[in-house]
């Protein structure tokens, strides 16, 4: 099933991002924190804007290829879009991902 989105950073470049199962299982071994406050926003509702942000950094990391460089949660915030409506509805969209 592909379940990938696509987000366009400030500086033009596109990223991949997903939330599948599978590379959730992985994000809760590797990001545990992340993964707690994920798995409160999917199943309970984001708080404010920076649990959106949240949901989108946990979607690029899933979709990240394995031994490829990471960019911290804070790099991350620098290079998305910074509206709050592009932020939530990507976020939105991530979790409500259907097969392409």
């Amino acid at each position: 099933m592909n379940t990938y989105l696509n987000l366009e950073l400030n500086n033009g470049q596109s990223i991949k991002m997903t939330l599948n199962l599978k590379r959730l299982l992985i994000l809760k071994s590797n990001h545990v924190d992340l993964y707690r406050d994920i798995n409160r926003i999917i199943t309970k509702g984001a708080d404010d804007v920076f649990d959106m942000v949240k949901v989108l950094y946990a979607g690029y990391l899933c979709a990240l290829e394995s031994g490829s460089i990471e960019m911290t949660y804070d790099q991350f915030m620098d290079a998305i879009p910074q509206g709050i409506g592009e932020i939530s509805n990507k976020a939105a969209e991530l979790i409500t991902a259907k097969k392409n």
